[in-house]
């Protein structure tokens, strides 16, 4: 049964880092208002509305990563619970 629980305690430990790593990549995403050549309107209504396309971008994407990592989190926590039940069964 411990071998068992050494399983599940690694696989809820490596479900952890991959979790890490993606609110890690979420914590980097950055606005690209994408301009035309790199270069931003002169009109500052256009320009306003290329940042606030860039932000909605921006929250998309990191939210998708956000929901990925969560989503890996619950899947370490449950690993690590049954690796903790597991232990404690008798041999």
């Amino acid at each position: 049964m411990h071998v068992l629980a050494l399983v599940l305690s690694v696989s809820g430990f490596v479900f952890g880092l991959a979790a890490a790593y993606y609110w890690w990549k979420a914590s980097r995403v950055s606005p690209d208002p994408d301009w035309p050549e790199g270069i931003a309107p002169v009109i500052p209504e256009l320009e306003q509305l290329g940042w606030n396309v860039a932000f909605i971008k921006l929250a998309q994407e990191s939210g998708a990563l956000n929901r990925t990592a969560a989503g890996l989190t619950a899947i370490a926590v449950l690993l690590t619970t049954a690796a903790s039940v597991f232990s404690l069964l008798p041999l």
